[in-house]
């Protein structure tokens, strides 16, 4: 054998240990930072819904590609080495470093075994796990795909992890199949409602905020197995993730596993401090209230709300309060708004001699059936008359204000059965007669209600700093509106959103239309006459 041969074997052979040099590098290379690590390890302690709610540019991608590929191997395969460079450089790790937060909480042995119980997933391969981003060719093509194919070997087709890839448009990933069985499908936001439903998942993630819809499919499929659900996330849109992740994470028995991140955090440091204060001056130049969500990683539940000043913790009382309130002299009220098929959204209100007006009670009222729930109704004209009179008997007050829908309650029917007759004009056959002079034009409604809604939260509230509005505890769907009463976005696709989206319009529209009307406290004393085209006031 020549030497020539020797030595081509001899350059074969160190090029086989470059490469496998260069895969385990690229499969073990991950060091999470400590707010990486609190979401990446939920997946190992039984957590159901694990969200990552953190900045832009904190790494919340990067860190679910490192989900995904745990998924389809099964484990993961840079725990080993990560807890042998935390023991070997304990003397020399500091903040900002990966390793400081084991080493603020543990001694160097007790730290590896900490990180080594982490190695195994528990996850059975062939594994099917899904990822939903907000749309292919940014979401998928240019942010997820880049990402994690960065973490697993290639060539991707036939590669030594990944056996092929099924793509749009021969371009952007749909279905990797990995050798090992396992399956990873992406979906996007744009996509139907139906697509996210049937499939079982053994864990899915949503790489920023999904359609309601959306992740109530996948809650279908991910019970067979009890999966877990992933999100990473800006808070920039979706409300109702404010219920569904921050609210149930606060509790004590939550299944719940919510990590967070600021972009000013010093283990962000792949950012220069310069280029930070770049991205938050940009971001309040375009959007100030952005700024807590892109930057400080917030989940304010503000951004997309008709009423972003609408807070909780100060516009919603107690019962106790309320009926504390009642027990003085208080002006009563109540508006509707009619439906058709769904219930009709009533809500009773009293006025205080401040002039405060106070939602109290409505209808419907169940917890668990909120508004947009309920696709049917059978209650008719005099159930609601009857329900209102007695409610009004119930307040012992001879001032009532009755508003309602002024575009359906004004509206002639076209049938021949009451040719004519208005909504009003059935309400009124059972003794309840409404004030539909109404200005229904939206703009003027909302900034009165932001009027009402108005405080300076940077003060103190207290008889100088309040609202003029608020909600009881006990009205679930008014409560609800509030918060989650949203532009509907996809009307413009170039400018903003000046139209409302329908799905908690019901309710959010008794607060605007009673507050536009601008109720006042009337003495007991008022000699006030009930007239149909008069204030809404009956005596």
């Amino acid at each position: 054998m020549s030497n020539a041969d020797d030595l081509a074997r001899q350059i074969d052979h160190y090029k086989e240990k470059i490469r496998a040099s260069k895969e385990k590098l690229i499969l073990t290379s991950y060091r999470p930072r400590s707010f990486h690590w609190e979401y990446i390890i939920a997946m190992m302690e039984g957590i159901r819904m694990n969200a990552f709610v953190a900045s832009n540019q904190s790494g919340k991608t990067f860190a679910t590609c490192v989900i995904i590929r745990a998924y389809a191997m099964g484990y993961h395969c840079w725990m080993k080495s990560f807890a042998q460079e935390v023991k070997r450089n304990w003397d020399k790790i500091e903040k900002p470093c990966p390793g400081w937060w084991f080493k603020e909480r543990f001694d160097a042995e007790t730290a590896y075994k900490h990180i080594m119980g982490f190695e195994d997933l528990g996850i059975q391969t062939p594994s099917m796990f899904g990822v939903a981003a907000r749309d292919f060719k940014v979401g998928i093509g240019k942010t997820i795909w880049p990402k994690l194919s960065s973490m697993v070997p290639g060539p991707y087709k036939n590669g030594p992890h990944i056996k092929s890839i099924d793509k749009m448009q021969g371009k952007i990933p749909e279905v990797l199949y990995w050798n090992n069985g396992s399956e990873t499908h992406f979906f996007s936001a744009e996509q139907d409602d139906y697509r996210f439903e049937s499939s079982t998942w053994d864990g899915f993630v949503f790489d920023e905020p999904p359609k309601q819809a959306h992740f109530v499919g996948i809650v279908r499929g991910t019970r067979v197995k009890k999966a877990a659900i992933h999100f990473s996330l800006t808070p920039l849109s979706e409300p109702w993730l404010f219920d569904t992740v921050l609210q149930d994470a606060k509790k004590p028995d939550s299944e719940v596993r919510l990590s967070t991140c600021d972009l000013f955090s010093e283990e962000v440091d792949w950012m220069a401090l310069e280029d930070k204060e770049a991205l938050k001056k940009e971001t309040e130049r375009k959007d100030p209230h952005e700024v807590q969500a892109r930057i400080h990683g917030k989940f304010t539940h503000l951004l997309g709300r008709i009423y972003p000043t609408y807070n909780e913790e100060v516009h919603l009382v107690s019962e106790e309060k309320i009926a504390q309130l009642r027990l003085g002299n208080v002006t009563y009220g109540v508006c509707v708004d009619p439906h058709d098929r769904r219930p009709s959204a009533v809500a009773h209100f009293f006025i205080t001699p401040d002039n405060d007006v106070y939602f109290y009670k409505e209808y419907p009222n169940d917890p668990e059936i909120l508004m947009p729930d309920h696709k049917s109704c059978d209650l008719t004209v005099k159930n609601y008359a009857d329900m209102i009179l007695e409610e009004e008997r119930a307040c012992r007050s001879r001032l009532i204000y009755r508003f309602i829908d002024p575009n359906k309650g004004k509206t002639p029917r076209k049938t021949n059965d009451h040719a004519g007759q208005t909504l009003i004009d059935d309400f009124g056959e059972h003794g309840l007669y409404f004030d539909a002079e109404i200005n229904d034009k939206l703009h003027e409604g909302h900034r009165e209600v932001r009027n009402y809604l108005h405080y300076d939260p940077d003060k103190p509230v207290d008889f100088k700093n309040s609202p003029k509005v608020f909600v009881s505890e006990k009205c679930w769907n008014i409560n609800t509106a509030m918060n989650r009463y949203t532009w509907d976005e996809k009307k413009s696709k170039e400018l903003a959103s000046e139209v409302p989206h329908e799905k908690w319009k019901d309710f959010a529209d008794t607060v605007r239309y009673t507050l536009i009307k601008k109720p006042v406290w009337l003495a007991p004393e008022s000699d006030i006459i009930w007239s149909p085209t008069h204030t809404g006031r009956i005596h």
